[in-house]
């Protein structure tokens, strides 16, 4: 009995060392990028913790559950490898990127939906969370040194790195949980220095992701009662973001002076709705739908735009457009159809567990694997937009709280 219960707590402890590790990869990277500046180096450490994660989770789907594979995992990589493959039928020329994105799909996607997937039990989410709190010292030196780098190797107008500012939103997250369970000096001071610095350094986007999944946090993680409180809260914040709404400039202007090299505060005082030329890039899929609604181009079509036969890096920057364009308007409504009724669902499910770390993951993933798809990225090359899917799921399994236990 020893013995098992042991291997137990050795394989509990693999699992948290392992998605600690996924979720935190990008971040580790672009440090060892900073430091080092070599791109073989980067590029070995990137695939070193990949593969390594990618082993993991493939061995726990396959031995540990005894070739037991869950319907979902099935279901997820049919679908991927299903739209790649008719994708190629449509239109060859997407077979240019397949490369990166099977290995992507099998080293991140997968992985990064199954190591959701398997938040099964109170212990096991709880430990991913509050380990997490290990990891304070490590997210502060990046956004320090990160700042500084960025001054040093940029020279463009207020300099920023939007790369940089979404790798310090789920640790600016974090230390918002950490703050609302135990304000302590470090909570508090690393806190303050992550979101200063993600105004300072990152863009608009990593800033109002952190702000929606703060929100949440903070409105059903302070207690877990369900009470007036709760009520009173949701009522206090909708008043103050009514409130900064409509005297934006006005507080752009008194923040400018305390961050007069931020891009994200400048465009606040001065041109908030600035999109960077993302609204002339949408117009052009929204033509192209326009034009022909109805056809299916293929997963990677979007990025053929202007490449005359070659792949390009450009993509939407926007989910529904993306999707529509690359399935068509029927196919594409269904599945973000599809999509919104599951995070629907999900939040759902999560209300009725009425669990602090099951809404702090739910906030997260939520802000930096759907939110963040409306303005930047694609959910292509997402692993929070596979990981949301894979707690989604999870939370479908998990029908009430007497299913979430210890």
């Amino acid at each position: 009995m020893g013995q098992i219960r042991e291997r137990k707590n050795k394989e509990k402890d693999y699992f948290v060392f392992f998605f600690i590790l996924y979720i935190n990869a990008l971040l580790i990277v672009d440090g060892f990028r900073m430091i080092f500046g070599e791109v073989l180096i980067t590029t070995g450490i990137q695939y070193v913790i990949y593969v390594s994660v990618a082993l993991f989770c493939y061995h726990q789907m396959i031995f540990e559950n005894r070739f037991k594979l869950d319907i979902s995992i099935f279901i997820l990589a049919a679908l991927l490898l299903g739209a790649f493959l008719f994708s190629y039928i449509i239109n060859p020329v997407v077979a240019q990127g397949f490369g990166y994105m099977i290995s992507f799909t099998l080293l991140r996607s997968i992985p990064g939906f199954y190591l959701c997937f398997s938040l099964n039990n109170k212990e096991r989410i709880k430990n991913v969370i509050e380990k997490q709190s290990n990891l304070k010292l490590l997210w502060i030196v990046y956004a320090i040194y990160g700042s500084y780098y960025i001054t040093m190797h940029t020279q463009a107008w207020s300099q920023y790195s939007m790369p940089f500012g979404y790798n310090l939103v789920i640790p600016a997250c974090l230390f918002f949980y950490y703050f609302t369970q135990e304000r302590n000096i470090i909570n508090i001071g690393g806190l303050v220095l992550l979101i200063g610095i993600i105004t300072l350094r990152g863009s608009r986007g990593a800033l109002i992701c952190c702000l929606m999944a703060s929100m949440i946090i903070y409105i059903f993680c302070k207690g877990e009662e369900r009470s007036i409180k709760r009520i009173l809260r949701i009522f206090i914040i909708f008043c103050a973001i009514i409130v900064i709404s409509l005297n934006i400039e006005n507080v752009g202007a008194i923040l400018s002076k305390i961050m007069p090299s931020s891009r994200t505060i400048s465009l606040l005082a001065n041109n908030f709705s600035f999109d960077s030329g993302r609204s002339s890039i949408r117009r052009v899929y929204l033509d192209a739908i326009q034009s022909n609604p109805f056809v299916f181009r293929g997963v990677l079509a979007d990025r053929t735009i202007g490449g005359n036969g070659v792949l390009l890096s450009n993509y939407p920057h926007h989910l529904c457009i993306e999707i529509i364009y690359q399935f068509g308007i029927v196919i594409g409504s269904i599945l973000l159809f599809t999509i919104l009724f599951c995070i629907v669902r999900g939040c759902k499910n999560a209300f009725n567990i009425n669990d602090k770390y099951i809404y702090v993951s739910l906030a997260i993933l939520l802000a930096t694997g759907f939110l963040k798809l409306f303005f930047s990225s694609s959910y292509l090359v997402s692993i929070e937009f596979f990981m949301l899917m894979g707690l989604l799921v999870r939370l479908k399994r998990l029908q009430s709280s007497n299913d979430y236990t210890e």
